[in-house]
């Protein structure tokens, strides 16, 4: 049998990009080597796939109530999973005739006469079924920063879902990969040159898309989930790096939001 290069490479991926309310009141007390500034609570994900029927961005907003974000994060699992169903679906389907071949290999083999390549076959089959099934997870700087916040809940949810935790790759406090049966999460930072910005990534590969800004230390409370309108310059400065943002990134995103209207948000507009 035949394949193209394009074979080689499994096709599909989910993305993903959490945001954060910072919550500054009952903080851990400063330590010798660290001062905490506030907890960062995930009140939002967002995610897409190029998996027909998901290619269009889905975002989750947790409620009031799920204050530790368990529902968020379950929600999002669950998406993904339904994502890697329908890859796989249509994997399989692609390569049925592949599957068949190797079924039929397998039972014109003498397995008491051929034990090695019987062996073989059946190995072989079950690489190539769980190179089928296995969804690619991919975010920018996910490993030190997002599966970080959401850590407790995500082997949570997968442990809700009965779905097992293979392997963690991990270096210091940057997960390089989780790995379940269904889904191999990665950190796309990991495979490129250092100092590679998210603008520069963003240009590298064409993407129409640019890089958004997102007024973190502003979302402060739930109520802020309902504002319909832009925050104010000031709400984007970060104590962090003393940064604030330009007139012309400030006008990207007056722009992202008149476009999203009348359903704009502050996740919507970033």
């Amino acid at each position: 049998m035949e394949f193209s290069k394009e074979d080689s490479v499994y096709p599909y991926r989910i993305t993903y990009d959490f945001e954060c309310m910072f919550k500054y009141d009952d903080v851990p007390l400063r330590s010798e080597n660290t001062e905490w500034r506030a907890k960062h609570i995930p009140v939002s994900v967002s995610l897409c796939s190029n998996v027909e029927s998901f290619t269009e961005p889905k975002c989750f907003l947790s409620e009031r109530h799920d204050t530790d974000a368990t529902a968020l994060i379950h929600s999002m699992i669950k998406y993904m999973l339904d994502i890697q169903e329908e890859a796989s679906r249509l994997l399989h389907e692609k390569y049925s005739a592949v599957l068949d071949r190797l079924d039929m290999e397998l039972c014109a083999v003498n397995h008491d006469s051929n034990k090695k390549l019987a062996s073989f076959l059946k190995s072989l089959k079950a690489k190539f079924d769980r190179f089928l099934s296995e969804m690619t997870v991919v975010g920018f700087n996910s490993g030190k920063y997002d599966l970080n916040v959401i850590k407790k809940q995500l082997f949570g949810a997968f442990a809700a879902l009965n779905k097992k935790v293979i392997f963690v790759v991990r270096k210091n406090n940057n997960y390089i990969c989780i790995k379940t049966h269904n889904l191999k999460i990665l950190d796309i930072v990991n495979y490129l040159a250092p100092g590679f910005s998210y603008a520069k990534y963003l240009k590298a590969f064409n993407c129409s898309v640019m890089k958004g800004y997102f007024p973190y230390e502003w979302l402060d409370s739930y109520d802020k989930l309902a504002e319909t309108s832009l925050p104010p310059k000031s709400a984007f400065y970060s104590t962090l790096t003393k940064e604030r943002v330009s007139a012309t990134k400030r006008d990207l995103c007056e722009r992202a939001g008149y476009h999203n209207a009348p359903k704009a948000s502050p996740k919507r507009v970033r």
